[in-house]
């Protein structure tokens, strides 16, 4: 940046000498030389200089009347003098009309000259920063929306911004002012606190409190200050801040209001929770247990050879329990006619991909009849969990297989696992309104596709919910035609309830009606996310359906080759066996299962009896003991909390109809190895009991 300098000297080799000394100490300088007095009144008229060097003796003026003249014009400007030795007065007279700096004038002193140059562009750039601090400051000090104060020790207002004058509610500054202290407007306890925090500590921060205003109201306000103290750590005055938090301490109060009713409505929200928990649970148990009597029983029939009244037998206990199921269902359907509305899914491990070909399967006629192609796609990492390969009639499609070719062939039947957590009758409909639509929309001659494949999971898929297990991946379902497709402006609105309702031309087309809307509700509750693509009219549409996966195929395959066979039960020969149930038919079933087996079996109906039965055989004690936990008077939680009490080491099955997790750690909790659901499978029971009593 060019330094604009103004040489004041009607000595020409003084100037010489001065221009020498800058030129030297400068490198972008401009220096004007004045030797006249017409050319310095022009000079100081244009003002096109940064700084002045003037001569204090001057044939047509003084130094002292040059500076006056400068710092009447330009307030900012610095200004050097050359002085003669000895002219201290007047050096001290030009520093109090404004002068920078002084040099004196004699050749071994002009070094200084520079150094006084940068020591006043130093001080006038030091001033000029000051005074726009200053003015910021005080712009800043009035504008600020939170009132802003400075008071003595002694509590009188020294100074209070115009935000202050407002939240106390006083016409003007001025007003304020006069009232001589703050803490009229405090309650003298709290005034009180305040002083001592502020004594002890030079600082209050965040302190809340109330204020009574001029115009008599209260607000909260968030009063903040600290100490200034001068050099002798003695206290000059208090400045601080003070906000108005009234609209803040009303919602805050609103909000705990809130809360508080927010508060109640989940207490009570839990507590009705956990009657229709235990609801469900009862339910589960009412259910099950006739269940559990009748595929006993059928598994028995189909691989015992029994004569012919114990067969006669075992159809009145199986034609007995399902009457009493089928006016527990009809009970179940009043209900449901009360509640309409409400959808009620039972989750169990779904197999998809036999989802799907029964799906498939259904609609096979229907896309037959209009002659289009259809296919079921998987992802080759899914034929190779499942080893399709084994199954012949496949062929590779870019990153897909062909599991089910065309609609001429019947679908590939295979026992490959990607199992979800769902409801099957209802992922099954799902994939029915989607083939329907896509079949109903897409012209003879054409082609509908599902394709499967596994995707790993991200922070964009819905949460798991309570029922679900932990997973890592997605199934993904796409259904794709090559139909009439959908336009730009429908497809944001393609799962909506009753979308095309009022479009009497898309009903006549068939239209996508209310299936789709169902299909995402019965996806998202399954955990799920379905969503539509299409090109545009006439270029097809794509559905992708995600679930999540809570068992990969492989998994699912080893874990059903690992389940024994009926043919093939474990030997229990010799093993005591104590069955505690209170269920008549379920009772002689599990009887009768383990002596087939080779066990002795003693049952029990009731806790009393079992004890009685353990009584009897002291000192030695059953092998194993498999308890019913929903029995009259005593449960099986409280038979075996006392059985281990009194030292009893027989390991114990629960065996009930209630399936919670809770349930299961209820049961280990009171002393059962292991918990079984009913409707049992005798398999399972049977491998259990031999597990635990070392046969396995």
């Amino acid at each position: 940046m060019v330094l604009r300098i103004l040489l004041i000297d009607d000595n020409p080799d003084d100037r010489l000498l001065a221009i020498r000394e800058l030129n030297r100490a400068f490198d972008d300088l401009i220096i004007e030389e004045i030797a006249e007095a017409p050319v310095y009144e022009l000079a100081i008229a244009a003002g096109s200089f940064d700084l002045v060097v003037t001569d204090y003796k001057l044939r047509w003026n003084d130094g002292i009347s040059v500076l006056r003249a400068i710092k009447a014009c330009y307030p900012t400007i610095p200004v050097v003098m050359f002085t003669n030795s000895g002219d201290e007065e007047v050096a001290v007279e030009a520093m109090k009309a404004g002068l920078n700096d002084y040099v004196i004038k004699s050749p071994k002193h002009y070094f200084r000259l520079p150094i006084a140059v940068r020591s006043a562009l130093k001080q006038a750039r030091d001033r000029t920063a000051r005074k726009q601090a200053e003015t910021r400051y005080s712009e800043l000090f009035e504008r600020v929306p939170v009132g802003l104060y400075r008071i003595t020790p002694e509590g009188q207002i020294l100074e209070a911004n115009a935000a202050l004058v407002q939240l106390l509610g006083y016409a003007n500054s001025e007003a304020l002012l006069e009232t001589k202290s703050l803490s009229l407007h405090m309650d003298a306890e709290v005034m009180q606190q305040w002083r001592e925090r502020i004594e002890r500590d030079d600082l209050v921060g965040d302190f809340e409190t109330q204020l009574r205003t001029h115009d008599n109201r209260i607000i909260w306000v968030l009063h903040n200050a600290k100490a200034i103290r001068n050099a002798e750590g003695k206290v000059c005055y208090y400045e601080g801040a003070i906000e108005n938090i009234t609209e803040r301490k009303q919602m805050e109060q609103e909000r705990q209001a809130l809360l508080a009713c927010e508060q109640a409505a989940r207490a009570a929200a839990e507590a009705a929770s956990r009657m229709k928990d235990e609801f469900l649970a009862t339910l589960s148990h009412e259910l099950r247990t006739p269940l559990n009597a009748i595929l006993g029983w059928a598994t028995l029939l189909r691989t015992r050879k029994f004569n012919a009244d114990a067969t006669a037998r075992a159809l009145e206990i199986i034609e007995r329990n399902a009457k009493a199921q089928a006016q527990m269902i009809e009970d179940l359907l009043d209900i449901s006619r009360i509640i309409r509305g409400k959808l009620r899914l039972s989750f169990h491990p779904v197999n998809l991909i036999s989802v799907l070909n029964a799906a498939i399967d259904v609609m096979k006629p229907a896309a037959t009849a209009k002659n289009i192609s259809l296919e079921l796609l998987l992802e080759p990492s899914i034929l190779e969990m499942g080893e399709m390969g084994k199954a012949g009639g496949t062929r590779g499609l870019g990153d897909f297989s062909i599991l089910s070719l065309t609609t001429d062939r019947g679908l590939l039947t295979t026992d490959d696992s990607l199992l979800v957590l769902g409801d099957a009758n209802r992922l099954q409909q799902v994939f029915w309104n989607l083939l329907t639509n896509a079949i109903k929309f897409t012209a003879n001659g054409g082609k509908v596709e599902v394709r499967v494949s596994v995707v790993m999971g991200n922070s964009n898929e819905p949460s798991i919910t309570d029922y679900q297990l932990p997973i890592t991946s997605y199934a993904q379902i796409q259904v794709a035609d090559t139909g009439q497709g959908i336009t730009p402006e429908f497809l944001p609105y393609v799962f909506d309830y009753f979308r095309q309702a009022d479009s009497s031309s898309t009903r006549s087309q068939g239209g996508l009606g209310l299936g789709l809307a169902i299909v995402r509700q019965l996806v998202e509750i399954h955990g799920g996310t379905v969503c539509a693509e299409s090109q545009g009219d006439g270029l097809g549409a794509t559905f992708t359906v995600k679930i999540p996966l809570v068992e990969t195929a492989e998994e699912a395959v080893e874990a059903e080759g690992e389940k024994p066979l009926a043919t093939d039960l474990l030997p229990l020969d010799g093993v005591r066996i104590l069955v505690v149930e209170d269920e008549v038919d379920t009772r002689e079933l599990m009887k009768i299962l383990l002596e087939e087996c080779g066990a002795k079996v003693a049952a029990a109906s009731s806790a009393a009896q079992a004890k009685q039965a353990i009584a009897d055989l002291e000192p030695d004690e059953p092998d194993i003991m498999i308890s019913d936990i929903a029995m009259p008077e005593e449960d099986g939680y409280q038979l075996m909390r006392q059985l281990r009490a009194q030292g009893k080491q027989m390991p114990a099955i629960a065996l009930t109809a209630y399936a919670r997790d809770s349930d299961v750690q209820i049961a280990i909790a009171a002393g059962f190895q292991h918990h079984l659901s009913k409707p049992i499978e005798p398999d399972a029971l049977i491998a259990l009991v031999a597990e635990l009593v070392g046969r396995k």
